[in-house]
């Protein structure tokens, strides 16, 4: 009976069922006999055989779950059980094997009477037990040894197939993106070099107009602005020279794209202070991208250094500044 209680106690130590205190009273005393270390390590192969092949009762096998399976190094422990049942069927033909029984006592004690018990109840191991068996005492035999090598290396063969397929699939679309990335900084470099040609193309029209319109003293002279990026400063001093009658001044200014529904103009003397402003004016679309043209009376013009404000609207909001130009304005 005292195997059996000492049994019992060490199902419930690996099932976490004992107390702390009992639980190092237990250690101290087991784990420093090997025969003792043995009945354990026994009882803890019953126990997942049991987990594995489904002889748990309902109770155990929740504290087996919660308890024992916590660590990593038993959830290993029970996956290659469970890898040994399925590589090692079970045998059924110790089944065919006949009973043992116990002899019958002399003659001469008829007060014994005979019982016949089944040995096998007791003694019969099939191979799968027997494999177990072995298990336990850590001496695997070269068979069984054998097969969990080939099962592993079967696995890792079949891993590093699928993994070097998966590589180069993945290599292969990196190659296409990184192409398709590259077709396109070459399509659009080739836009912007083709737009600057053409915005340069417009400048020098302009400017050729202007000068003709100087040399005739029209009644209106016009004057090109080229609008590159938003929101920034052209420091480059423009001179805005109006002859005598001249009555009208047109400012046009070459935009890449439309953002505004309307746009307008200032000619700053300071800050809080200007010499004349527009707003409302529609933009014209062209090829290269939009013509904003806005047309002052000459004598709003005053001779000195201003700053010419491009600016952009957006249904009722307020204008939002987009270019500024340092003008001097001469009168002749």
């Amino acid at each position: 009976m005292e195997q059996i209680l000492d049994e019992e106690l060490i199902k419930r130590y690996l099932l976490g069922n004992l107390p702390e205190a009992q639980s190092l009273e237990l250690e101290a005393t087991y784990f420093n006999d090997e025969e003792q270390f043995d009945q354990i390590e026994a009882v803890e192969n019953d126990l997942i055989e049991g987990y594995v092949c489904g002889k748990l009762t309902p109770d155990d096998r929740e504290r087996f779950e919660e308890s024992y399976l916590s660590s990593p190094q038993r959830r290993e422990q029970v996956r290659f059980f469970q890898t040994l049942m399925k590589l090692v069927p079970p045998d059924t033909s110790s089944a065919d094997q006949p009973s043992s029984v116990i002899a019958e006592p002399p003659a001469q004690e008829p007060e014994q009477t005979m019982v016949s018990v089944p040995v096998e109840s007791f003694e019969k191991v099939s191979r799968r037990e027997s494999l177990l068996a072995r298990l336990r005492g850590l001496r695997l035999s070269t068979g069984l040894a054998f097969a969990v090598t080939t099962l592993i290396l079967i696995g890792g063969g079949a891993w590093l197939v699928f993994e070097t397929a998966r590589l180069r699939r993945q290599l292969a679309e990196n190659e296409m993106a990184r192409n398709e990335l590259k077709r396109q900084m070459e399509t659009q470099r080739e836009g912007k070099d083709q737009l600057s040609a053409e915005l340069e193309n417009v400048r020098r029209e302009l400017e050729k107009m202007t000068i003709q319109s100087s040399a005739s003293a029209p009644a209106m002279v016009s004057f090109p602005f080229a609008v590159g990026g938003l929101r920034s400063s052209d420091t480059t001093l423009r001179e805005i020279v109006i002859q005598q009658g001249v009555k009208l001044v047109e400012l046009k200014f070459l935009l890449p794209e439309v953002r505004y529904q309307s746009y307008g103009a200032a000619m700053d003397i300071s800050e809080r202070d200007k010499l004349w402003s527009r707003a409302g004016v529609k933009p014209i679309r062209t090829k290269s991208g939009a013509l904003v043209v806005v047309r002052v009376p000459a004598d709003w013009f005053k001779k000195g250094a201003y700053t010419l404000i491009l600016s952009g609207t957006r249904n009722a909001g307020e204008p939002d500044p987009i270019k500024y130009f340092s003008v001097k304005v001469e009168k002749r």
